[in-house]
């Protein structure tokens, strides 16, 4: 989970609590929560990107000129060969999304039929450990 400002941070906060629920097998990573104090949190930050296969950005009109929110896209492209970077919209469209951002296939937050198409997207890029697609459409997206 990627995130700048408080809204971000929230939403980010939330879909790294509610996302194992649904999909048992993902161990989101969520940076205020997962850096030990006295860690180094770049250190940390780049490690957890260089593993991920999935990244979830989120994204507000006020944060997505942010330099981190574009640093953490960055790396993530770089690093998820083969893999997503997702901006998850928070109070915009996509179309409202700039670039670089925006040259990523984006995911509205407050669409149940986007947030069923995230999931059905990290369920498909499990790499075997998917759940079967029709539990997953009993799934009620929050």
């Amino acid at each position: 989970m990627s995130w700048s400002g408080e809204r971000s941070k929230k939403t980010a906060q939330s879909l790294w609590s509610w996302l194992p629920e649904v999909l048992q097998y993902i161990n989101p990573w969520f940076s205020s929560l997962d850096i030990s104090a006295g860690r180094r949190g770049v250190r940390e930050i780049t490690s957890e990107l260089s593993e991920t296969n999935f990244g979830i950005i989120c994204i507000t009109p006020e944060n997505q000129t942010s330099t981190w929110i574009n640093f953490e896209a960055g790396a993530l492209s770089k690093q998820v060969d083969g893999g997503y970077v997702v901006p998850f919209l928070i109070g915009m469209k996509a179309t409202e999304l700039i670039s670089p951002l925006s040259q990523f296939q984006a995911i509205i937050g407050d669409s149940k039929d986007d947030v069923r198409k995230l999931l059905f997207d990290i369920n498909d890029a499990s790499g075997g450990l998917e759940i079967p697609r029709a539990r997953l459409e009993r799934c009620e997206c929050r």
